[in-house]
């Protein structure tokens, strides 16, 4: 053989060994192919899949990992990856086909509901964290999936209180059930967040609606636009998740949470 051609040939499979060991598997992700897609997806009631090249590597990739991660408790969502090639026998490119994938929009992330798996939804922010994720599965499923800075116990609270917050009554027993809940938290790391979640049930009831949630994002986002420590960003990001849990979503079922 050429010794150049020789040359070529061990840096090419050196470059492929390379790939191989940067694109490390996913932790807790399910690769599919065009012959297990389906019958995989259909043991779970909602599939969270990322369509990428074949030896994906990156931020994204590893945000989708982080993810991949938090969510490995939630029974009924499997989170899988798809591999793509434009080239040679181009493995799964049917699947992109099949589900309007585009190659130079890689990664792409579609949300699947076992009951219509033809017409997934697509996760579009432009912020790519597995923070935004977890937020597009919530907003989208009735699954559970906590955000960074969030205590479940207090988000089923939050949920109520937005579901019910027509009614005084309601709106004010959920303050007081979320104040005894507080104090089981005293003393430990729980304790600052729980006093947050009452605070914005206090500022919402003064306030006198649910309005209040969305202008408090606005504000919030506005302040770390500006120039904020580290340390004050985390903070601030805490309490945007925390706000979420205010806000009522269509596929949102508090008593599927609860």
């Amino acid at each position: 053989m050429n010794p150049q051609k020789f040359a070529f040939l061990i840096i090419s499979l050196a470059f492929s060994n390379f790939l191989a060991e940067v694109a490390a598997s996913c932790k807790g992700c399910v690769e599919l192919d065009s012959l297990t897609f389906d019958k995989i997806l259909s043991k779970f009631q909602y599939s969270i899949v990322k369509f990428d090249i074949s030896y994906p590597y990156g931020e994204k990739h590893e945000q989708f990992e982080e993810f991949s991660k938090a969510a490995a408790d939630v029974s009924e969502l499997l989170v899988a990856e798809v591999g793509v090639k434009d080239y040679g026998d181009k493995d799964n490119d049917d699947l992109a086909q099949r589900f309007n994938v585009k190659t130079d929009k890689f990664p792409v992330i579609k949300l699947f509901d076992r009951q219509n798996v033809d017409n997934p939804i697509e996760f579009s922010d432009a912020e790519w964290t597995a923070d935004t994720i977890r937020k597009f599965v919530r907003q989208n499923s009735n699954l559970y999936i906590g955000l960074a800075g969030c205590v479940r116990e207090f988000d089923d609270l939050a949920r109520r209180f937005a579901v019910e917050f027509d009614s005084e009554s309601a709106r004010q027993s959920i303050l007081e059930e979320s104040k005894q809940l507080a104090t089981t938290f005293e003393g430990k790391k729980e304790d600052y967040v729980a006093k947050i979640y009452i605070a914005y049930m206090e500022r919402i009831i003064e306030r006198g609606g649910l309005t209040f949630v969305q202008a408090e994002k606005q504000r919030l986002k506005k302040v770390l636009e500006g120039k904020v420590s580290d340390t004050k960003k985390e903070d601030l990001k805490k309490r945007l998740n925390i706000l979420e849990s205010f806000v009522l979503h269509e596929k949102s079922s508090v008593k599927n949470e609860l």
